[in-house]
């Protein structure tokens, strides 16, 4: 585990996953068929409970200008500029059981705002 300083606020549009988390490969497979330049914008996993404990969850890509988000029809959201507990997971395609493992250890250190939205990270959809 470790930190992770985020410098700078990211945009971000997303489309919400209607059924989690059936739904996730087939949301990030849209929002691909979607954009141009995928090869330069980062995606993004946000995911929160609501207060009946139920998880949502929105697929997310690098918003590369301002008003993009409008060109395809989604709404646009910012993960603020700050400090950010991290896990990296390499290779995670092939070890995507890790992912929820690793949600739960996150969830589980002190200090650790729960309320916020878990964000994962997959930069530039290599790693």
């Amino acid at each position: 585990m470790g930190n992770y300083i985020l410098e700078n606020d990211q945009t971000l549009f997303y489309l919400d996953v209607e059924t989690f988390p059936e739904g996730i490969r087939e949301s990030f497979d849209k929002l691909n068929n979607m954009v141009i330049d995928k090869d330069w914008r980062n995606a993004y996993g946000i995911s929160y409970k609501d207060d009946n404990g139920k998880i949502h969850y929105k697929a997310a890509v690098t918003q590369l200008y301002e008003g993009e988000n409008e060109k395809y029809c989604c709404n646009s959201l910012t993960i603020k500029a700050g400090n950010y507990v991290t896990v990296t997971i390499l290779d995670w395609m092939k070890r995507l059981e890790l992912i929820g493992q690793t949600f739960m250890q996150l969830c589980e250190t002190p200090g650790i705002d729960v309320s916020s939205p878990c964000i994962e990270w997959y930069k530039n959809g290599r790693n």
